[in-house]
């Protein structure tokens, strides 16, 4: 049997303890009213009175007798008795309704409050100390939280939802327990009670359930973050900020509105207390931002490699679809500039290589693979290169990196100023400037040993020596002084002959040189004179 039942009960038994007490009373007064009647007729009928009208009886109960006081007694001795009776009945009543009222109410208030017992400011007068407890905690916890999300989403949740719980630690049965040896009857007459603090908590499964079902875990509310990124697509790389979007932490959600339940928040805001997940990558990223200028270096460069009177350029934009970005650095791909350089060398390098070539006479001949004068571009020099001016938005012209150098790129890299030696004709021309400044016969390599024969080719001069012996009598056999020297393909070179009288003709089949140009001394001179390191010499 719960409280409120039993309280029923015991109010129930009370009233009608009371009621009865009542009706008894009721009944006593009746009967002594009607003898009172009697015993006044009585009297008006010895004295000769006149007789007053009759004066109407009260109703009176079905088991009532009127003769049941007309007894054997005097009618005098009968009224004293009976109005005694009457009075004596009365007052045993009333004693006994209220001896039976006190013992009632002395036995209730054990478990129920005083009359007039005011706790928190509420009136708790007849209720017992599980009702007081119930009544406290549902004050303690009568408050609505409200649930601020993103995108305008507001709940509004009560303590009940928050799964609160209220506990007066014990408070209410210690002020019930005072009331002990206290009389409840002098209690009405003094207010008694006091404040019971109120402990609150959270039942975490309640609460785990209510924050499951907010709106913002709905599947419609929840919005992926979004990193920030690079829109590398036009002319420029545009960063793109990122998007919070809308996908709340169930852990922190649930941390954050525990936080305001036990504080008894009016309203906790998801935002402010960072509920939410968030980007990975942000606008303000270092990373982000070096890989930005990066692209936008890149996509800006336009530089022009020249070649004579050729250019090459290539630009940001040619190399696009060969830019990597791995997310942390951005670079080329191993193949763009590598590529590019070989295509150019094989379009515009000379070095050693078969060329075609205009003689004196006009005819065209083709110089054999072979020799050390051209243009040669180091390759993976000329590759780096490229890619520091692309990554580093160069703009402008720029030179490769050679490897070897002709003087120039006109007549097919010649130049104006080069010498010309025919193997057949055995005479050699020297040109400078486009002027002829030398025509005189030679002697070139013997064609008697297998390795004297002058070599065919295009070659540079490498050196310029006055005063010089060529060869070694211990190991060579000969060594012959000669005034100007000018090697152009290793041992072998220009230079004056001075133990020579004769040039030209067939002298070089079985008395020509080790391989040597010998020149008359007096062009020599002039060749000397006129020509510098790394000009040509063309052997046909």
């Amino acid at each position: 049997m719960d409280d409120t039942t039993k309280k029923a009960e015991e109010l129930a038994a009370a009233e009608a303890e009371a009621q009865a007490a009542e009706e008894a009373a009721r009944a006593a007064m009746v009967k002594a009213q009607m003898a009172r009647q009697k015993a006044d007729q009585a009297k008006a009928g010895q004295g000769g009175a006149p007789e007053k009208e009759p004066v109407p009886e009260p109703p009176v109960q079905e088991d009532w007798e009127e003769d049941d006081y007309e007894d054997d007694l005097p009618p005098k001795k009968k009224k004293k008795h009976t109005g005694l009776v009457v009075l004596c009945v009365v007052l045993a009543i009333l004693v006994a309704a209220g001896i039976g009222t006190y013992v009632f109410f002395n036995g209730y208030f054990k478990d129920h409050f005083f009359i007039r017992t005011v706790i928190n400011g509420e009136d708790v007068s007849f209720k017992n100390a599980s009702e007081v407890r119930n009544a406290l905690a549902e004050k303690a916890i009568g408050y609505d939280l409200e649930v601020v999300g993103r995108n305008g989403l507001t709940t509004k949740l009560s303590g009940k939802d928050l799964g609160m719980i209220a506990d007066d630690g014990g408070a209410v049965d210690r002020l019930l327990q005072d009331q002990e040896g206290k009389n409840w009857f002098l209690a009405m007459f003094q207010p008694s009670g006091g404040d019971v603090e109120m402990t609150l908590s959270v039942d975490e499964a309640v609460l785990e359930r209510t924050v499951a079902a907010l709106p913002e875990f709905d599947k419609e509310n929840v919005k992926e973050p979004v990193n920030a990124t690079l829109d590398t697509s036009g002319k420029t790389c545009v960063l793109v900020p990122e998007d919070e979007g809308a996908k709340p932490d169930k852990a922190k959600v649930l941390a954050a509105v525990k936080s305001a339940a036990n504080a008894k928040a009016p309203v906790v805001d998801l935002d402010a207390e960072d509920c939410y997940e968030h980007p990975i990558v942000k606008a303000t990223d270092e990373t982000l931002l070096t890989r930005q200028d990066a692209w936008n270096k890149l996509l800006s460069a336009d530089v022009t490699y020249v070649f004579g009177e050729n250019k090459e350029r290539v630009t940001g934009e040619d190399a696009r679809s060969h830019i990597i970005d791995d997310g942390q650095t951005v670079k080329l791909d191993n193949t763009f500039a590598h590529d590019l350089v070989y295509a150019w060398g094989r379009k515009y390098d000379t070095f050693g290589l078969a060329r075609e070539f205009k003689t004196t006479s006009g005819e065209i001949v083709t110089i054999p693979y072979g020799g050390d004068y051209g243009w040669c571009s180091n390759k993976e020099k000329t590759i780096a290169d490229l890619e520091n001016a692309l990554l580093s938005g160069a703009t402008g012209e720029r030179e490769p990196i050679w490897l070897f150098r002709a003087m120039g790129w006109d007549n097919n890299d010649l130049t104006g100023t080069y010498v010309e030696v025919s193997i057949d004709q055995q005479h050699l021309w020297c040109y400078k400037d486009g002027q002829l400044i030398v025509d005189t016969p030679v002697v070139t390599g013997s064609l008697a040993e297998p390795d004297t024969p002058t070599q065919r080719g295009c070659f540079a001069i490498d050196a310029k020596v006055t005063d010089k012996v060529l060869g070694a009598l211990d190991t060579q056999g000969y060594a012959n002084p000669v005034s100007f020297w000018m090697p152009f393909d290793g041992g072998r070179g220009l230079h004056d002959a001075p133990w020579r009288d004769a040039y030209g003709g067939n002298i070089y089949v079985t008395n020509g040189s080790h391989g040597c140009v010998n020149i008359p001394y007096d062009k020599m001179a002039v060749i000397y004179n006129n020509l510098q390191i790394g000009h040509a010499v063309v052997v046909y």
